[in-house]
């Protein structure tokens, strides 16, 4: 059996990969980092932006009942910003609990002083609602619930617009 942390970043890939297609990226890798030292992310998505440039999306997966610690993410930010990975994107996704103690005025300065965008997605920012749009990865992220009604060109849309203000 798979374990739980790594369910959740296969099905990351995955989703993320349907859904920068459905958007309207060109995708040109989705790539989990092996165990180990993952310079602070656990997936890469290269995709072509509208102008035919290559953007990197870098997602860290965490998987947890309780709420992670903000640090948790803040460790890999760090991680990622000194590797040599040059990210377009920081996305930190938690799917069924919120982020434990994160300090806004940090994050938002900690923004500032990056060469790359920082976003925290978890339930208090609608994770599973983005999730949702595929009923068969919802299933599986989150313990066989039934996938809440949702509207998938609306949502798919609004997540368009999301992406491309962070490139």
């Amino acid at each position: 059996m798979v374990a739980k942390g790594k369910s959740f970043e296969k099905q990351s890939e995955r989703f993320f990969k349907e859904l920068f297609e459905e958007i309207g990226y060109q995708v040109l890798e989705v790539r989990p980092q092996q165990s180990g030292t993952q310079y602070g992310f656990d997936i890469l998505v290269r995709i072509l932006d509208e102008n035919n440039t290559e953007r990197k999306i870098n997602l860290e997966c965490k998987d947890y009942s309780k709420k992670p610690d903000w640090k948790e993410f803040l460790d890999k930010i760090i991680q990622l910003d000194a590797s040599a990975y040059v990210p377009d994107i920081f996305i930190g996704l938690s799917p069924k609990a919120g982020i434990s103690n994160v300090n806004h005025n940090s994050l938002e300065n900690l923004k500032t002083k990056l060469k790359f965008p920082i976003r925290l997605w978890s339930p208090d920012t609608k994770l599973e609602e983005l999730f949702a749009i595929n009923g068969d990865i919802y299933s599986l992220i989150y313990d066989n619930a039934t996938t809440p009604q949702v509207n998938k060109n609306k949502i798919s849309k609004k997540y368009k617009i999301i992406i491309k203000a962070l490139l």
